[in-house]
């Protein structure tokens, strides 16, 4: 790794944990190279997730914490994270967060636990959670914490735009909303409200403002392409119902 590389590293890490733990905005997105894999059903989610969790660990984790290791001797989880194994699984979008849950709650008090509850925080867009073991399980705080009705987002929108001060702040609370307020967002930006396209960029790594700068041909208003794609892209996009995968209908 060349110095320019370390550094842009260490600064990811700044940033992120101040995310996580302290709030802070965060601006620079997580590479997700990985191509999505799309799935057809439950089971085959669960396969695909297993499978490179199963690879994943036998690479980075279940290897001594020596030289021979990939990352050497490193204690810091982005380290563990920032491979393709690791981006493959969470290239499979929201749909598989019940079961980066489901890792969570089994794998308690791990590494592999604390890798995945910062994944759920990045794939969601939300600060990292804090959670408890024992009162109820960690799904069912995951289900009360991620939720997003519509309700929530007209509050904490408006205290947003209505912010007499300390406008950032509100507009950092807007923002980890995360993506469970994409659908409310999309209505708002239908009926005009054009201010929210950066918000759907944040929550979404910037896909639909990337899609736009190629556009090509006929043009088209920017508000009218993001709510074409949404249309287009939605269904990878939106926070399943957080339950058990093998509860799922396949």
């Amino acid at each position: 790794m060349n110095v320019h590389n370390l550094a842009q590293k260490a600064s990811t890490l700044c940033f992120v944990y101040a995310v996580l733990f302290l709030g802070i905005s965060l601006d620079l997105a997580i590479a997700q190279e990985a191509t999505s894999v799309v799935c057809e059903t439950d089971k085959e989610l669960r396969k695909v997730f297993s499978d490179g969790l199963a690879q994943w660990k036998a690479r980075y984790i279940n290897v001594p914490v020596d030289k021979s290791n990939p990352v050497g001797l490193s204690s810091d989880p982005l380290d563990y994270m920032d491979n393709p194994d690791f981006q493959s699984i969470m290239g499979l979008g929201p749909a598989a967060l019940p079961l980066f849950i489901e890792t969570v709650e089994r794998e308690w008090v791990s590494f592999t636990s604390e890798c995945m509850r910062i994944a759920i925080a990045l794939m969601t867009k939300t600060r990292m959670f804090v959670l408890e073991r024992g009162k109820e399980s960690i799904l069912a705080q995951y289900q009360k914490q991620l939720e997003c009705d519509a309700a929530k987002f007209e509050t904490v929108y408006r205290e947003w735009k209505n912010a007499p001060d300390n406008k950032e702040k509100a507009r950092r609370d807007f923002l980890f909303l995360g993506i469970a307020a994409l659908p409310h967002a999309i209505e708002h930006l239908r009926n005009g409200e054009t201010e929210l396209m950066d918000a759907i960029d944040y929550w979404t790594d910037n896909k639909p403002n990337e899609a736009f700068a190629k556009l090509e041909g006929e043009k088209t208003s920017k508000k009218d392409f993001y709510l074409a794609w949404w249309e287009k892209n939605k269904d990878f996009w939106l926070l399943p119902q957080l339950k058990k995968p093998s509860e799922s209908k396949e």
